[in-house]
């Protein structure tokens, strides 16, 4: 890892949960005040702006969550697994009105806002792992 307190396993646990939300109603509440949702939307729109290197997501704390999975080759499974499920979900889902899935930290999304987030958090962890490479200069950074 290049920064960061997080295994390749912590990681793609960490992602994988994150697409599990993704196509679930859990419920979940935003920690962003409704007024500053739209400003938090656009971030993710935003080709020019990354995830800052160490950003934490408000809902995770400092340390790092206990492993769920035996191994790195099961986490991997558990990823790509999560990557289908979310596009059976939302191709599932066609309904009159999109489906919106709340994320904590930028509130209900619908599947192309979804798509964009995980676009930017994968590039951010594969980043951090030295899998990517992204520009995490002064003008692109940006705390989300």
């Amino acid at each position: 890892r290049q920064w960061g307190k997080m295994t390749p396993q912590h990681m793609l646990e960490h992602v994988s949960s994150i697409i599990y939300i993704s196509r679930k109603d859990l419920g979940l509440q935003s920690f962003v005040p409704e007024d500053k949702l739209e400003k938090a939307q656009s971030f993710i729109l935003r080709e020019d702006k990354m995830f800052r290197q160490g950003t934490k997501a408000p809902m995770m704390g400092d340390q790092l969550q206990d492993l769920k999975f035996e191994n790195l080759d099961a986490a991997k499974k558990v990823f790509l697994e999560s990557i289908e499920k979310f596009y059976a979900f939302h191709k599932d889902a066609q309904h009159a009105e999109p489906p919106q899935i709340m994320h904590p930290a930028f509130g209900p999304l619908t599947l192309p806002l979804w798509e964009r987030f995980h676009h930017k958090h994968i590039i951010h962890h594969f980043a951090q792992f030295g899998l990517m490479e992204t520009d995490m200069s002064a003008k692109a950074k940006t705390d989300a």
